[in-house]
């Protein structure tokens, strides 16, 4: 029975949940077959998970129109002036006259539209938030860019608007400008304050991008007047759903704390550690000028050089310490990630139009059969019949257990070097690449060049960290007939009794006429790292007192965790 076929007929939402489930549990029967050690297999949970998405604004909606050139003119003079300044009365009178002039439609957003341009001018917004007060009611959107420009001059001010605001609006308004808000308020003396507006944004446990502006200004602040207690918190807070999003803004951080030491806002050895804890690595020109500091500079340094990892044995080619290793992932979280893939694609229509529960069948027959889990799973369309049958004796010769996806057959292809799936053209293979490989578990590899981003971004956002490690350390990057396999070692910061390895990315000049293959070359020869050996190293007292503050929040943390735990058993 072609139970995943007929779901591209199913318009009505029960009739489709019910044939979703019949799907699922077809392959949930299938799946109690495996042999393989990872699968002590329970059911499969056919119920969907309502994700609820809210689409959050940064910023208030603004019409469309011509652009008004007097409006545009009076820009250009306040972005070259770089000195602040103020205007009279009678100045910004004689200006919204000729704004509205050329374009009455203007008077809609005007007063929003002079303010945000008068960023970087406190003393010239404020100039203009006493005109329009003389004039009418300030709208909301007025009143937030003035507390975003007057931020950190004009403090009592900004908390004056801010509690007009508050007296004003519902509090669901915060939903929208909570981001702008926060990034106002974290400029001020009580800039411990704008954690409370990022809460109004971060919902969902997402982070907007908007809001990093004010992380960055909070981590700033805390560290220059030494307030570690505020920093911990809202780096324990913030940090890790960032990291769990995986976005690229979380470069801007690293960079962020490496300016607060070029500063001199904290010491080398403080850098070092909250390297260590944000587990992300530096950009190339940053640890270059690392390198001169701690050769030339630092009393506590025995020497400073770039190193590279003998990827077998994990030792640093400079001072021989073996780098941890990266940790598998846990096979009931494999094991989640099976459900995940499998629940979300039966679901799906590009999935369900093309695929059926006869090749389903196919993977489950080939799986049976098998006595121990594959060591390689091919994506043969990504690879491609030249360069497969290379790979594959390399493969057989080192003795791995191999399957190979491949759509059609491919005529140029040694039956005997592997076991092959073979599917229809249409066929969506990426389930099956997929599946295959979580069966098998943490140590099998995946040989594809492709990121699987799309899928990962649809998985349950508690788990799309896992599928980045999974990709990141179990894929497999092909160049013609060459394997490049990840690191098994922990690229991040760390710290021993005799060095520091800092993480840093290599700059390797991309090869126009070969770009593909020079861009996945650079993902594997661009990671380095800044080995810092010790001399006569004594902690600093600044850093002494961050992990004091650290060890005290987790704490705790840890008595608020158990407390919750022992109330939510009373009931």
């Amino acid at each position: 029975m072609m139970v995943m076929f007929i779901l591209k007929f199913a318009r009505n939402t029960l009739v489709q949940k019910l044939l979703t489930a019949n799907g699922l549990r077809l392959f949930n029967d299938h799946s109690k077959c495996l042999l393989f050690p990872l699968m002590h297999f329970k059911s499969i949970p056919g119920a969907s998970r309502a994700i609820s998405t809210s689409n959050r604004r940064e910023d208030i909606a603004k019409s469309k129109t011509p652009p008004n050139q007097k409006f545009i003119a009076f820009n250009e003079k306040v972005n070259s002036e770089e000195n602040d300044f103020t205007m009279t009365f009678a100045e910004w009178e004689k200006l919204e006259q000729d704004i509205l002039e050329e374009s009455a439609g203007f008077a809609s957003y005007i007063d929003y539209s002079i303010m945000k341009s008068l960023s970087r001018k406190p003393d010239l917004s404020v100039s203009y938030y006493n005109f329009i007060k003389s004039k009418r009611e300030p709208n909301i959107s007025t009143m937030v860019e003035l507390i975003v420009n007057c931020a950190g001059k004009y403090d009592d001010l900004v908390f004056e608007v801010l509690e007009k605001i508050k007296n004003t609006y519902d509090p669901v308004y915060f939903e929208v400008i909570g981001s702008k808000v926060a990034f106002g308020i974290s400029k001020t003396k009580k800039y411990t304050l704008a954690v409370d507006y990022l809460d109004y944004v971060c919902m969902d446990s997402e982070i907007p991008g908007f809001a990093i502006k004010t992380l960055v200004q909070i981590f700033k602040t805390s560290l220059k007047r030494q307030d570690y207690k505020t920093f911990c918190e809202v780096f324990n807070k913030y940090l890790p759903l960032l990291r769990k999003q995986h976005i690229p803004e979380m470069q801007t951080f690293s960079r962020t704390f490496f300016e607060c030491w070029k500063d001199g806002v904290i010491p080398a050895d403080l850098l070092f550690e909250i390297l260590k804890l944000e587990e992300l690595p530096l950009e190339e020109d940053l640890a270059n000028q690392l390198e001169t500091y701690c050769n030339s500079e630092w009393a506590h340094c025995e020497n400073a050089k770039p190193s590279r990892i003998q990827a077998k044995r994990r030792m640093c080619y400079f001072c021989n310490e073996i780098i941890p290793v990266t940790e598998a992932i846990d096979e009931a979280v494999m094991i989640k990630m099976f459900q995940e893939v499998l629940a979300k694609m039966l679901k799906e229509n590009n999935f369900t139009i093309s695929n059926t529960s006869h090749e389903l069948q196919k993977l489950r027959r080939i799986i049976k059969k098998q006595e121990q889990p594959f060591d390689y799973v091919i994506d043969a369309a990504n690879v491609g019949p030249f360069h497969l049958n290379p790979i594959l004796k390399k493969l057989k010769n080192r003795g791995k257990h191999v399957l190979v996806i491949c759509k059609n057959k491919m005529h140029t292809l040694d039956k005997e070097l592997g076991i092959f799936l073979i599917l229809k053209k249409w066929t969506h293979d990426d389930i099956y690449m997929l599946l295959a490989s979580f069966l098998s578990g943490w140590n099998c590899y995946l040989v594809t060049n492709d990121d699987f981003s799309d899928h990962i971004m649809k998985a349950d956002r508690a788990l799309r960290p896992y599928f980045y490690l999974w990709r990141d350390k179990r894929r497999v990057f092909h160049v013609q007939d060459k394997l490049l396999h990840p690191p098994e070692y922990k690229w991040t910061a760390h710290e021993s009794n005799t060095a520091w390895h800092i993480p840093y990315l290599k700059e390797v000049q991309i090869v126009e006429e070969n770009k593909e293959v020079s861009t996945l070359l650079q993902q594997f020869n661009a990671q380095m790292f800044l080995c810092v050996t010790k001399s006569n190293y004594v902690p600093s007292p600044e850093l002494l007192l961050l992990r004091q503050t650290f060890k005290s929040f987790q704490e705790q943390s840890k008595k608020l965790s158990d407390s919750n735990d022992n109330f939510s058993k009373l009931f």
